[in-house]
């Protein structure tokens, strides 16, 4: 259950980060805030890796595919960040945390084609039937 509660708190800390966003891009340039976040961001990570000590063993394990990944995760996650920084400066934090909050779908989607999984159950798809429906009375706002 574990999994459940660092889902949560993420959830928590996104939701401060956005709401702190939310007065960051009317000061500041949203490639100035990724920036310094992704260097603050980059810091702790190394720090705590080479605490565990993982980089060495992670990075000899590193193959041609998983480097294809890890790629692609750095461009979606810069990608990602840098829209919902400007869906905040355009709009505020609130409409597009709830907006964003349909990124369940496309992990379901994604995970069906890229691998082949289907990561879904039927209860998890009626709260999932929820979020659209309330995705669906924000568009109309």
């Amino acid at each position: 259950m574990n999994w459940f509660y660092y889902s949560l708190f993420s959830s928590v800390l996104w939701g401060f980060s956005y709401a702190m966003s939310d007065k960051l891009v009317n000061s500041l340039n949203v490639f100035t805030i990724m920036t310094v976040a992704y260097c603050g961001g980059f810091l702790i990570s190394l720090s705590l890796a080479l605490t565990k000590g993982s980089l060495k063993h992670d990075f000899s394990n590193i193959t041609p595919k998983l480097a294809s990944m890890i790629l692609f995760v750095i461009l979606a996650n810069s990608t990602a960040v840098y829209f919902i920084n400007n869906a905040i400066q355009q709009k505020n934090a609130t409409y597009a945390g709830l907006v964003e909050i349909c990124y369940p779908f496309f992990t379901l989607l994604a995970t069906y084609l890229i691998f082949g999984e289907i990561q879904i159950t039927i209860r998890s798809a009626i709260g999932a039937l929820f979020i659209l429906i309330g995705i669906f009375f924000m568009s109309k706002v």
